[in-house]
């Protein structure tokens, strides 16, 4: 990554924690380790003075001309028809699961014939198979 590069990430704070946290494992910057949830003003160290651009997630596949490198999630880059294989950098969860999508209810609704209906028809092959696809395919 050159002098001052211009690098685009996701202005949400979840998903620009995870990009931060890639730049940081990449050894492009490094954040304020007292700090949960970093934005950029949390970088504590930027030896080559990166740009980082923070915006709307779904706007980073669309200005990716006008920037050296976007961060992104695996959802927008799904819809976007991007090769996830193509990646310079992953934060890794898509092995371990760790930001895995979850569907919850109060307690209260746990007996709730809607939420068993739910429970079921989400571990169904049918299902299973749809997600892989949609998750893993770009």
């Amino acid at each position: 990554m050159k002098d001052g590069a211009k690098i685009s990430v996701p202005n949400d704070a979840s998903n620009r924690v995870r990009a931060l946290k890639i730049l940081e494992k990449i050894g492009l910057i490094k954040l304020n380790p007292d700090v949960a949830l970093p934005t950029k003003l949390d970088i504590a160290e930027n030896p080559k003075k990166l740009e980082i651009i923070e915006m709307n997630g779904w706007s980073i596949i669309n200005t990716l001309a006008d920037v050296d490198c976007g961060a992104t999630s695996s959802s927008v880059a799904v819809q976007a028809k991007v090769d996830p294989k193509t990646a310079i950098a992953t934060d890794g969860t898509q092995e371990t699961g760790e930001y895995a999508m979850l569907l919850v209810v109060s307690r209260d609704k746990t007996g709730d014939q809607l939420t068993k209906l739910l429970y079921d028809s989400f571990r169904t092959e049918t299902v299973k198979k749809a997600l892989d696809e949609k998750t893993r395919a770009a």
